[in-house]
């Protein structure tokens, strides 16, 4: 059997070592690699929950639908800005009150049973109790929150809304909305589905564009009225409607988050007959529109 040379021992060990080196050091750039990686899922789904979050809150607070938040005993814990239009209050003032205390003294038990516990998903209908002793009927939509044990979202569909056009005076029915056609211009997708919603429930046929140029295409022969967003991707409502107005004097209402008394008064120097402010009051919208359309009488000529 061959014997280790003594002098060869030191140097063997020695390879030995530088081996195993570089087998550490490769598996620490391995797991530094892999941490590297990591790090950038980690920040790719942070990045991700903030947009979904940011789009969370935009599409709760901007909703045209009036939203609350309740928790278990059936205090408000959150409402979105459609809400606070409904009540004409701050948002602070709707926060930690009893949700069915809002309601006319008769429907508070029948809005207490659609919040309790049974169905994942109930409604009922009631009426709210405003400002002035106004009363408004509403459709109660709640559903189970999916997260969190004893909470509850809510949706308020204001019915006057759905039924403003039968419970109109005769009179003014008399416009015929299934013959009316409206240009409707808004480049908000969500925006634009529900207001065309709103239109055709009302017997409106609607014709929809989502900017200036798209608009400025439709054939105003077969509009009767325009319904346009003020701000749009590619220049103003209120251009749009000087541009349409060269081709035909159509009424129009403009509808805007702007607010400013100078805002306003930049729509009507520019021919709306009507501007209202988001969240859309559906109901005074609809009203408004009816007015616009009434068939006018024939004038008459006096002979002296």
């Amino acid at each position: 059997m061959t014997k280790l040379d003594p002098l060869q021992a030191p140097a063997h060990e020695a390879h030995g070592a530088h081996v195993a080196l570089q087998r550490e050091v490769a598996r620490l750039h391995q797991s530094e690699q892999s941490l590297r990686e990591e790090n950038e899922d980690l920040l790719e789904n942070q990045r991700l929950l903030e947009e979904a979050r940011d789009d969370f809150v935009e599409l709760y607070d901007e909703a045209l639908l009036p939203l609350l938040t309740l928790g278990p005993q059936g205090t408000i814990r959150s409402a979105n800005l459609a809400t606070a239009e409904l009540f004409e209050r701050e948002r602070s003032w709707l926060v930690g009150r009893s949700f069915r205390m809002l309601f006319q003294v008769l429907d508070r038990s029948r809005v207490a049973d659609c919040l309790s516990a049974g169905a994942t998903i109930k409604e009922c209908r009631a009426l709210l109790a405003l400002a002035d002793d106004v009363l408004v009927p509403v459709q109660v939509a709640r559903r189970f929150s999916l997260r969190k044990v004893g909470v509850s979202h809510v949706a308020l569909i204001d019915l006057r809304m759905r039924d403003g056009a039968r419970n109109r005076h005769a009179s003014e029915q008399d416009y015929a909305p299934s013959r009316r056609r409206i240009l409707l211009v808004e480049d908000q997708v969500d925006t634009a589905e529900a207001m065309q919603e709103v239109l055709e429930r009302n017997g409106y046929r609607v014709v929809s564009a989502d900017s200036v140029e798209t608009a400025v295409d439709v054939d105003l022969a077969r509009v009767d009225a325009i319904v346009s967003d003020i701000r749009l991707p590619d220049g103003s409502g209120n251009d749009l409607l000087r541009q349409l107005r060269k081709a035909r004097n159509v009424p129009a209402i403009a509808f805007s988050g702007l607010t400013a008394h100078a805002d306003i008064e930049s729509a009507k120097s520019a021919g709306f007959d009507g501007y209202f402010t988001k969240p859309v009051d559906f109901p005074r919208m609809l009203a408004s529109l009816a007015t616009l359309l009434k068939p006018r009488p024939p004038e008459t000529s006096v002979v002296t």
